[in-house]
């Protein structure tokens, strides 16, 4: 179900999608995802993150913020930038998507991958 926070307040949604050029690549997306998702857990205004492999074989992370300043803090430093920095190594050419919007709701999976589909 989708979940609601707070009435009236607008969260920022980041909703990502990198597919990886081959099996040989997760050891070291591994290497760069999990710190990424625990410096995103503890970053400021940080409200929630998820990932899943749940389609295609592409890697998904959902995170909710307190704003976009928050999420742009957060994406610009530590275990993240060196992650995207990385990204060229990992994944093809056009195989990272980002789709990030304001809500006052926090999307499911389903609907959250729905709109990251259809911008």
């Amino acid at each position: 179900p989708t979940l609601f926070l707070a009435k009236h307040h607008k969260m920022y949604i980041s909703v990502t999608g990198l597919q990886l050029k081959s099996i040989w690549s997760y050891p070291a997306f591994f290497r760069y995802a999990i710190p990424s998702k625990i410096q995103s857990q503890n970053a400021k205004g940080n409200l929630l993150t998820k990932t899943t492999t749940a389609r295609h074989h592409v890697q998904h992370t959902l995170s909710v913020w307190e704003s976009k300043a928050d999420m742009l803090a957060f994406m610009r430093s530590g275990a993240h930038i060196q992650a995207m920095k990385a990204t060229s190594k990992l994944s093809p050419p056009n195989g990272t998507k980002v789709y990030g919007y304001e809500s006052e709701v926090i999307p499911t999976w389903e609907e959250a991958l729905a709109l990251l589909d259809k911008n």
